[in-house]
């Protein structure tokens, strides 16, 4: 069984009860690790609308908040939490069948050993191409004073300003990192 394949299963379930024309009444819990406010709002929003009940905590996984999982079989955690393998055995030995991390890569998590221990991991699906794309975006719109003129733009004001940006080709630029 591949990683994301009971992350497809459980979203084939969620679009199921979303369609359904009847309120949506909890059926599985998820523990949300790490989870800051936005993610929160998100989250339980999200929740009702696919008759899940979250259980939500700003605090990262380990030994002493497994408590947080019971009667949940899935968890979700950010990618700067490092899930330790004692962490993990004692998520198997609670139930937990599935780890969600929310981010691209799962170097923060032993795959093997999480198979090991009946657990399957799976991460967010999308391009790593994109965070470069993303990176950039945020680089260019840096040397060009992007925020500030969209600021402007915003309060009708659309005179040129003084700090005028800078082009790529009169810097220097370079990659610090792969993320592979």
């Amino acid at each position: 069984m591949s990683h994301s394949e009971p992350a497809r299963t459980a979203a084939f379930r969620s679009r199921s009860l979303a369609s359904s024309s009847s309120p949506v009444i909890p059926t599985t819990g998820i523990t949300i690790y790490g989870c800051g406010h936005d993610e929160a709002v998100l989250f339980r929003e999200q929740a009702r609308r696919f008759g899940v009940l979250p259980t939500i905590t700003g605090a990262a996984v380990s030994e002493a908040n497994v408590d947080l999982v019971f009667g949940n079989r899935c968890i979700s955690v950010g990618h700067k939490t490092q899930v330790t393998n004692s962490t993990l055995l004692a998520l198997g030995r609670a139930g937990v069948e599935y780890v969600s991390t929310r981010s691209i890569g799962y170097d923060h998590i032993d795959l093997g050993y999480a198979e090991s221990v009946g657990i399957s991991v799976g991460n967010v699906a999308y391009s790593p191409d994109s965070v470069a794309d993303y990176t950039l975006m945020l680089m260019l719109m840096a040397v060009r004073h992007a925020k500030a003129m969209i600021r402007r733009t915003d309060a009708h004001d659309y005179r040129l300003s003084d700090a005028r940006g800078k082009e790529l080709r009169d810097l220097t630029v370079g990659v610090a990192g792969t993320g592979r």
